[in-house]
């Protein structure tokens, strides 16, 4: 069977467009990449240790989280490649 007047050959037509490749999303124009410190220590140190352990703390909580999902979409689709 030749193909319709117009349709080119080898291109699927059906099912929705493939999804565009992961942008990295710029900053925003007034984004602020620091922090006001509340109390500036004597020897002029602004870094705020507990606050910025509780940033790394959630930070981390969000990593593993993302790691736990990334791994078990991966085990879900090779559970699904393997057909069990």
């Amino acid at each position: 069977p030749s193909p319709s007047a117009g349709a080119a050959v080898g291109i699927r037509e059906e099912g929705p467009p493939p999804a565009p490749p992961l942008q990295p999303r710029p900053p925003a124009p007034r984004e602020l990449l620091y922090r006001t410190p509340a109390q500036m220590a004597i020897d002029g140190n602004t870094v705020e240790e507990e606050q910025e352990k509780a940033e790394f703390s959630d930070n981390a909580l969000h990593y593993q989280a993302s790691l736990q999902l990334l791994g078990n979409r991966v085990q879900s689709l090779l559970t699904a490649i393997r057909g069990e």
